[in-house]
């Protein structure tokens, strides 16, 4: 399903595997086997990865103004939501039990395409603060998994800043936000 060219058939797909990595909703033993191979398969890696890729959703040029206005909406819903299910997988992934066995290749593309998205999505924390919250839970289990993870984000005083501005909007409006952020900069040992 993941593979597939239709849209809500990949949403359907993206769906199942948000449930089968999720020890929650599903045994324990079969989600830490789904979340290893989404971390350790490079096949489910590279389904993931366009859901990571062009964060901004670039728009298209449509004859009629109104019926661009729309597609570029719905397009960017549509992506958002996918964007948003593909969080959730690596979040729920990320936090298995079977991670811990799990290598990261830092120079694959996913990683490298997936730190850049989670570090874009604390960069817009004020618009996507779910988003946010989940990419800071991701960086946080991924620099637990592989501490030179964070290499990847443009830069350390950058990646403070960011998260001090996302860590007081979260305080703000979001509780999730701020705790994610707060157990980050604790973690990175980052005053606040």
């Amino acid at each position: 399903m993941l593979e597939s060219e239709q849209l809500d058939v990949n949403r359907l797909g993206l769906e199942s595997l948000c449930t089968l990595t999720d020890p929650s909703k599903i045994l324990a033993k079969e989600a830490d086997e789904a979340c290893r191979m989404v971390l350790a398969d490079s096949a489910f890696q590279a389904l993931l990865e366009k859901h990571f890729v062009d964060m901004e959703c670039p728009s298209k040029q449509h004859a009629d103004a109104d019926e661009g206005a729309t597609m570029d909406y719905e397009q960017g819903s549509f992506f958002g939501s996918m964007h948003l299910l593909a969080l959730k997988v690596m979040s729920n992934a990320l936090e298995s039990s079977s991670a811990v066995g799990v290598s990261v290749d830092l120079s694959s593309v996913f990683w490298q395409t997936a730190v850049k998205a989670l570090y874009y999505n604390l960069q817009v924390a004020s618009r996507r603060p779910l988003e946010a919250s989940l990419s800071t839970r991701c960086l946080r289990l991924m620099q637990t998994l592989e501490p030179a993870m964070l290499e990847l984000a443009p830069s350390h005083n950058s990646l403070q800043t960011v998260l001090m501005s996302a860590h007081k909007f979260g305080r703000d409006h979001n509780r999730s936000l701020e705790l994610e952020t707060n157990h980050l900069m604790g973690r990175l040992e980052y005053v606040q």
